[in-house]
């Protein structure tokens, strides 16, 4: 198995080999909150994550009972 580490705005990372990635200013929190009001997130994630979430339907809104 290999591990990685990779940086997040906002919190050090003391591990020499982490790999250093462009800071956005994107949350996992926003990626759901975008895909439950049915907001397009393709631009916010690879396109395979994209498909993962609308395959298995994560995160949509409910209809109201």
């Amino acid at each position: 198995m290999k591990l990685v580490v990779v940086t997040r705005t906002g919190n050090a990372v003391s591990w020499p080999n982490a790999v250093r990635v462009p800071d956005i200013e994107i949350s996992a929190t926003e990626i759901r909150r975008r895909v439950a009001a049915g907001l397009p997130i393709d631009f916010l994630t690879p396109p395979a994550v994209v498909e993962y979430i609308r395959r298995r339907g994560l995160w949509k809104a409910e209809s109201p009972a």
